[in-house]
């Protein structure tokens, strides 16, 4: 089992905004970011076989859980010029995951020692999104045996490359009442109105 957990910014360089299918509308500058968290945790399985003494083959399953925490502010220039924040909110979005995925490991004897080409892809589901992410890994790694003093027993050292693909081409939606409070919404719009 794996545990993986990370606490990360986001930058986001170019907001557009849409709503019920239709265009797409530049808010940069407009509404402006000051808080952008992102947490995330994941536990994963990895049950493997031995095919044949010189092939590994595995799956992955996996549930991760994650929440985004982000605060921002409308932004209106006055009369004179000057920037003022006329409205400021926050909203806490989580959501769960799940991952699937299928890998295998080739392993070659050469010179005294070992070529293992570790590659797998898995494809995890986030409910927001239109379909699920896909991501292929690459690992080789080219290593030793060595037998130690006690019969049966040896230690391997290695050494190798990690690649990563990931499928960044992703769609989805959140409907604004899941983001933010929207049961004050109606008074704060008659109030700007004003």
């Amino acid at each position: 089992m794996q545990y993986f957990g990370q606490v990360s910014d986001i930058i986001i360089d170019n907001l557009k905004v849409g709503f019920n299918g239709g265009p797409m509308y530049d808010l940069d500058g407009l509404v402006r970011f000051d808080k952008a968290i992102a947490t995330a945790s994941s536990v994963s399985i990895r049950p493997d076989v031995w095919l044949f003494p010189f092939l590994n083959v595995y799956g992955i399953l996996g549930l991760s859980k994650a929440s985004t925490d982000v605060g921002f502010g409308v932004w209106i220039s006055d009369s004179s010029g000057t920037d003022k924040q006329i409205f400021s909110a926050g909203s806490v979005v989580d959501f769960n995951a799940t991952t699937f995925g299928l890998g295998m490991t080739p392993t070659i004897g050469i010179g005294g020692g070992f070529l293992a080409l570790d590659m797998n892809v898995a494809w995890t589901d986030v409910p927001q999104l239109s379909r699920p992410a896909m991501s292929f890994v690459f690992a080789p790694r080219l290593g030793k045996n060595f037998k130690l003093k006690k019969p049966n027993q040896t230690i391997a050292v290695w050494a190798g490359g990690f690649r990563v693909h990931l499928n960044s081409q992703t769609e989805g939606s959140i409907n604004l009442s899941e983001v933010l409070n929207t049961d004050e919404m109606q008074t704060k719009v008659d109030n700007g109105i004003v």
